[in-house]
């Protein structure tokens, strides 16, 4: 993990925030940060990472949850 300042860090992200404003305006005409463009939307900070993973897992169809459930491992901190 790097170690950043907090002034270093916000660049860092506002860096990247401009990428992707650039890349999905170039190529798909849009705003990435429009939420119309999303089927689902989570504030991981408010749910943190199990909460997230738990919450997308409950919004996936059942069967679509069966199938994510037999493909695959999501580690994640106890």
């Amino acid at each position: 993990m790097e170690k950043l300042t907090r002034s270093e860090a916000e660049r860092r992200i506002a860096g990247m925030d401009r990428l992707r404003t650039d890349y999905v305006r170039t190529f798909y005409h849009a705003d990435w940060r429009d939420p119309t463009h999303y089927h689902l939307t989570v504030d991981s900070a408010v749910w943190g990472e199990r909460g997230t993973a738990d919450l997308i897992l409950s919004a996936l169809p059942e069967h679509t949850t069966q199938q994510v459930t037999e493909q695959s491992t999501v580690m994640l901190p106890q």
